[in-house]
């Protein structure tokens, strides 16, 4: 096994025995990332870097709102579900204009819950 299999196979196994807490703050850790670098790329007019940043947003996104429990969440799991559908229908909106004014309230919306949900799973562990 080379290296960077090695690696890449530890840091999968990292993920599969975190806690449900601590794995959807990584997602919202790499998502906040991804739409950062995106709005870096559109500033700088990279297309070809900017739609790839924005698809792997649209990924976790799409992630993030399958893996919402509704019976058990109730109303948090309705307004997030809301959050994630709006997210994903202005992220390609923002991709095709390199609409920088339209991807600010997106990176600061994550910035909001990626800090919420990281201080949630610290009171957890």
């Amino acid at each position: 096994m080379s290296a960077p299999a090695g690696v890449a196979r530890y840091q999968q196994a990292d993920v599969f025995t975190m806690s449900p807490a601590r794995r959807l703050v990584l997602m919202y850790t790499h998502l906040l990332l991804n739409l950062r670098q995106a709005q870096q790329a559109m500033e700088r007019r990279e297309i070809e870097r900017r739609s790839g940043h924005v698809a792997r947003a649209m990924d976790i996104l799409h992630e993030l709102l399958g893996s919402l429990d509704h019976e058990r969440g109730g109303t948090l799991a309705d307004h997030l579900a809301s959050l994630y559908v709006f997210k994903i229908g202005e992220l390609p909106a923002a991709d095709s204009r390199a609409d920088v004014p339209r991807i600010r309230p997106l990176v600061t919306m994550v910035e909001q819950l990626h800090e919420a949900w990281g201080a949630a799973a610290k009171e957890l562990e």
